[in-house]
This record gives structure tokens, C-alpha cells and sequence, in this order.
């Protein structure tokens, strides 16, 4: 399939939302009128509208609570090794759902990007920049108190800031909406 992003019938793109923390691709078939919609985001973010999932031989199983679980699970050993989790997802035959070519990105977010299906999870790995370390250093000791604020999985954003010396042993870390709360 040929995207032709702004091109009558071409694909849409729907791009990354850090609200959201996901983006969508609606790229239509060139040799039938069928659509795909091709998904990625926050892997615990994605998983949860997944029905569906890839095996290792390729083909489409139902998403039990097991292999939902399980997961899961590899989700946060990404984030515990500081690597930011990413979920690839598919679901075919959205033009049952709606008319791809004009649908907006409201549409594309609540009518379609539920019932998915999970191609793959991707560690991705940001590695610090080799200064950081010695300048957080630096930082903490001229009095300067150093935080934080990521995006990121709280797992992810514990791991980081550990390595960067931030987060220390008796350190505190919380998510943007508990933060939003205390002010």
C-alpha cells in the first residue's frame, strides 16, 4: 500500500498526542478498497485496547486475561530496565466502522482505536547524555534541589532518574496528576 498522505483517498495521519500518548495511520489498500489502521503509543496505554494480539508465528489470537497479564508484566520490565515502552497495533476493515477518508481524529480515537490488534511491544532505549550525571552533581552540591518532570511511565521515569542521581533511595516520585493536585 502507497500512502499518499494529502492525497484524495490517500492515508491519514492522526499524529502523536502527548496527551493521549498515542498516534494512528489510516492507510488504504491499493489493490481493494479495504483500510487499515495502523496504531502506536504508551505500550500499557495501547494494550488495554487490544482484543486481540500477534503470536510468534503471526497469527491473530483473542487477548486473554493471561496473555493480557503477561503482558503487562513485560511492560514493566522494559520500565524497570529504563527503556520506554512502545505498542504496535493494527485493526483491519475500518470502513465498517467508519468513512476513513474524511473521519476526524475524534472519530479515529473513539470509534477505532479500541478492538486492536497487538503486533509487538519495543523496548526503546534514550540513553543519557554523558554530562548529565556529573551535572546533577554539580547541581546537588551547590544546594540546588533537582527534579524531574517526564511523560514517561512512572517505572521509566523512576529508572531514568536513578541512573541520572536524582531519584535517591528515600526520593519521592508521582505522576503529573497527583503533582497537578498539589498546587
Amino acid at each position: 500500500a502507497k500512502a499518499n498522505f494529502g492525497k484524495e483517498g490517500g492515508s491519514r495521519l492522526f499524529p502523536f498526542s502527548s496527551k493521549r500518548k498515542r498516534m494512528s495511520v489510516l492507510v488504504k489498500n491499493n489493490d481493494s478498497a479495504a483500510w487499515t489502521m495502523y496504531h502506536k503509543g504508551a505500550g500499557e496505554i495501547v494494550l488495554q485496547d487490544c482484543s486481540h494480539y500477534l503470536d510468534a508465528n503471526g497469527s491473530i489470537q483473542p487477548m486473554t486475561d493471561s496473555k493480557r497479564q503477561e503482558l503487562h508484566e513485560t511492560i514493566s520490565s522494559f520500565a524497570s530496565q529504563a527503556l520506554r515502552c512502545v505498542a504496535l497495533a493494527h485493526r483491519t476493515d475500518i470502513e465498517s466502522v467508519l468513512k476513513p477518508s474524511t473521519c476526524t481524529a475524534e472519530e479515529c480515537a473513539t470509534l477505532l482505536e479500541n478492538h486492536m490488534c497487538l503486533d509487538a511491544l519495543v523496548g526503546i532505549v534514550d540513553p543519557l547524555r554523558g554530562d548529565v550525571v556529573e551535572a546533577v552533581k554539580t547541581c546537588q552540591s551547590a544546594g540546588i534541589f533537582v527534579r524531574m518532570v517526564t511523560g514517561d511511565n512512572l517505572e521509566t521515569a523512576n529508572a531514568i532518574a536513578k541512573q541520572a542521581g536524582i531519584l535517591t533511595k528515600d526520593g519521592v516520585s508521582m505522576v503529573g496528576e497527583e503533582f497537578r493536585k498539589l498546587t
